[in-house]
């Protein structure tokens, strides 16, 4: 049986024996604070599937990083040992649950407007809530789809601030934006509170 990602996802093959993940590298090249997470996550998965009935499995993955993290404690299904490493480095650099992401997703047909754009969208943000973290504005992990070019720009909130907070420096943010950049009806822009990805 040959499968993608579905395979791992709560199927039962009573006499599935071995499994072999090719390439288990892919998910590590998106640009996210929760690639490991997502990789520890499908590999223990699909990992569950061999070896279920009575008889043993067998797990084979593909990798040209054997250092990753994730990798280390899949084998022996180590879920607390993962979570606390991930958290070990997920608290310096103040990512979830240490904080609330706040992404703003902005598109266009013209990629200077859009640059523009996001660059002004950042000193509103800067000028309303200079004590948030901000990263970016920089090109969308993919740039350019369907004749649109994606900017991106993310804050990292403290996750005590309740959602009414948020929402009243977003509007505050927004209004800066669209006072300081006349053309802002030509981007579109998303947000995203609590972005995952």
């Amino acid at each position: 049986m040959v499968g993608t990602q579905i395979v791992a996802k709560g199927l039962d093959f009573s006499n599935v024996t071995l499994v072999v993940v090719l390439d288990a590298d892919t998910e590590q090249a998106y640009p996210s604070f929760q690639s490991s997470e997502r990789l520890y996550q499908l590999l223990s998965q699909v990992a569950g599937r061999s070896g279920r009935g009575q008889k043993l499995g067998r797990v084979f993955i593909q990798t040209r990083q054997p250092e990753q993290p994730a990798l280390y404690f899949v084998p022996s299904h180590d879920h607390e040992g993962f979570a606390r490493h991930e958290m070990a480095l997920r608290k310096p650099l103040d990512y979830p649950p240490f904080s609330r992401l706040i992404k703003c997703v902005l598109k266009g047909s013209d990629n200077e407007l859009v640059s523009a754009a996001s660059m002004a969208l950042f000193q509103a943000w800067q000028q309303v809530v200079p004590q948030w973290s901000l990263l970016g504005p920089s090109p969308a992990p993919i740039e350019w789809m369907q004749g649109h070019y994606y900017w991106e720009l993310m804050a990292k909130v403290d996750p005590e601030k309740g959602a009414h907070y948020m929402e009243a420096m977003l509007d505050q943010v927004l209004e800066v934006y669209e006072l300081s950049f006349p053309d802002h009806r030509s981007v579109r822009m998303n947000i995203h509170v609590d972005a995952i990805r």
